[in-house]
């Protein structure tokens, strides 16, 4: 129990650094398409290998990303842009 109080403790002296509010995330689309493509590539051994083979993840959607993630057109949930 008291490993429990030590670690609410510990995360209640957890502050948010202002410096990393300021940084730019754009890269360029050749970048992003080079990451995802990196991405696709390992997906296939992490944790289990083949686990994300018929998965939630279109691998189609990744790869259009780059494209669209920007356009004025094409509303893109904040979750996606993480990913």
């Amino acid at each position: 129990m008291s490993a429990l109080n030590e670690a609410i403790e510990d995360l209640g002296k957890l502050r948010v650094r202002t410096g990393a509010l300021s940084v730019d995330f754009k890269i360029s689309i050749t970048e992003a398409r080079s990451c995802i493509d990196g991405f696709v590539t390992v997906m296939s051994s992490m944790l289990v290998p083949d686990a994300f083979t018929n998965s939630i993840l279109d691998i189609g959607l990744l790869r259009a990303l780059p494209e669209i993630i920007d356009s004025p057109f094409v509303n893109v949930d904040p979750s996606m842009r993480v990913l």
